[in-house]
């Protein structure tokens, strides 16, 4: 019976499919906004399992270490935006951020005969004040856009 063995050196088959020219650029970008790795695949054209043995091959490492190197810079930039709809007075992200960064929360207490606590009431009157600034800052934001088309002109 004969065994097989292995050539360390064996030339490749020079008959095989060409490689695939990788925009690396996009693959980056695609990590950056969290796509996954069948995300990226399907969307540069190529199986997860392809996209894995090309980025080996072009920068020794794999996926998921290529995916939190430029993930992160992806977060980072959805945070940036997150703060700045929060120091733009967007009240839903300033409340989503409080929940999530200072562990703030909602109390609501509803008796038994439906009519809302004093702690609920106030919430809602807060949020009443929340949304009406809003629409004034909205408002004023308006007005300076305007002002702006009318110097321009």
């Amino acid at each position: 019976m004969d065994k097989l063995i292995k050539v360390e050196n064996a030339p490749k088959n020079p008959s095989g499919r060409p490689l695939k020219v990788i925009d690396w650029e996009q693959v980056e970008k695609l990590c950056e906004m969290q796509c996954t790795g069948e995300e990226v695949g399907a969307f540069i054209g190529l199986d997860y399992k392809t996209l894995e043995r090309a980025i080996r091959r072009e920068f020794k490492q794999g996926f998921v270490e290529y995916y939190k190197k430029h993930s992160g810079t992806g977060k980072t930039s959805l945070r940036r935006m997150q703060w700045l709809s929060a120091q733009g007075g967007n009240v839903t992200m300033l409340i989503w951020l409080g929940k999530q960064w200072l562990g703030q929360k909602d109390k609501t207490d509803i008796s038994s005969d439906g009519s809302m606590s004093p702690v609920a009431a106030r919430g809602d009157a807060v949020l009443a004040i929340l949304k009406a600034e809003q629409a004034a800052a909205e408002a004023m934001l308006a007005k300076i856009n305007a002002d702006k088309l009318s110097n321009a002109g």
